[in-house]
C-alpha cells in the first residue's frame, strides 16, 4: 500500500507484529518485509558493540583464555579465597592457615592424643595422668589473663604479634625436648612442664589470632560468615587429618615421634610474622 504521509509517499507492510512503514522511493526493487527483516538485523548488527551481541551456535560456553588458568587458581576461585584475599588480605589468610589450620587443627590434635601414651610410658598411674594432664591444660583456662596482658603491657608497640613469637618459640623448644630427649633424661615433672608450655603455645596463638580475625570482620561484616568458613573449614580438614594418622603413627613410633613431626607445622606461623 502506498499512502502519502507528513514527510512524503511511504510504503505501508501488514506484518505479523504489526504495520511497519518505510520511505517509498517510487522504485520497484523497494525491499518487501523479509528484505526489511535483513536489514533492520544488519543495521543492529552494525551499532551492537562486540561484546554485548547475542551468542551464536559457534560461541564457546567457556570464554577464550579462562582455560590458561591453573588448578591452583581454580581451586582458589573456587573456593573463595581469592575474594577473602582481596577484602581481608593473603597475609591474614596465610597466618589463619598458620595458626588455626595447621597448629590448632593438626598439631593439636596430635599432640593431645599422644599425652595419655606419653604418660603411660613412664607408667603414671590413672588418677596421676588426670593430675598431670588438668595441669598441661592450664593455658586454655587462662585466655582471658592473656589477653588482659597482651592488650596492657603491648612489646615495642605491638600487642599480639610478639607474645605469639615468643609462645611459639617457647612451644616449638618444649615440643623438641619431649620428642628428642631420650625418655630416662627427662622426668615426668619435665614432661608436664614442656606439656603447659607448648598448650600454652596453642592457647596464645588461638586466641589472638581469633582477636585479629574479628577485628577484620568488624570492618567488613558482609564479608565475615566467608571468613569463618574459610577458619573453620580448614580446622576441622586439620583435625581431620591428625585423627586419620595418629593410630598408625603410635602404632609404628611410640608417643614421643608425633612431638618431633610438630616441629616443622609449628614453626610455619613464624613466617607470616
Amino acid at each position: 500500500l502506498v499512502s502519502v504521509g507528513l514527510f512524503g509517499p511511504r510504503t505501508t507492510y501488514a506484518t505479523g507484529t504489526g504495520t511497519t512503514f518505510l520511505p517509498f522511493s517510487g522504485d520497484s526493487s523497494t525491499p518487501g518485509p523479509g528484505a526489511m527483516g535483513n536489514l533492520t538485523s544488519s543495521k543492529l548488527d552494525e551499532e551492537t558493540p562486540p561484546d554485548k551481541k547475542a551468542p551464536l551456535e559457534t560461541t564457546p560456553l567457556v570464554p577464550w583464555g579462562s582455560e590458561k588458568k591453573s588448578l591452583l587458581e581454580r581451586l582458589g576461585a573456587l573456593a573463595g579465597l581469592e575474594d577473602l584475599s582481596h577484602h581481608f588480605g593473603y597475609k591474614l589468610l596465610v597466618m589463619l592457615f598458620c595458626a588455626q589450620h595447621l597448629m590448632k587443627g593438626f598439631c593439636y590434635t596430635f599432640i593431645t592424643t599422644c599425652q595419655t601414651y606419653l604418660f603411660a610410658a613412664y607408667n603414671v598411674s590413672a588418677s596421676q595422668m588426670g593430675i598431670y594432664i588438668e595441669v598441661a591444660s592450664l593455658p586454655w583456662s587462662m585466655k582471658p589473663v592473656i589477653g588482659l596482658v597482651s592488650d596492657v603491657l603491648p612489646i615495642c608497640g605491638y600487642n599480639k604479634g610478639p607474645y605469639i613469637f615468643i609462645a611459639t618459640i617457647a612451644g616449638i623448644v618444649a615440643s623438641g625436648a619431649i620428642g628428642l630427649i631420650p625418655q630416662e633424661w627427662i622426668s615426668v615433672t619435665s614432661i608436664v612442664l614442656c606439656l603447659f608450655t607448648i598448650q600454652m603455645m596453642f592457647a596464645v596463638n588461638d586466641l589472638l589470632m581469633e582477636a585479629k580475625y574479628s577485628e577484620k570482620m568488624r570492618d567488613k561484616p558482609e564479608h565475615g560468615p566467608a571468613l569463618m568458613t574459610y577458619v573453620w573449614f580448614g580446622l576441622t580438614v586439620g583435625g581431620f587429618v591428625a585423627t586419620l594418622f595418629i593410630g598408625p603413627f603410635l602404632t609404628a613410633w611410640g608417643p614421643k615421634v608425633p612431638f618431633t613431626m610438630c616441629l616443622l607445622p609449628m614453626s610455619l606461623i613464624l613466617v607470616p610474622l
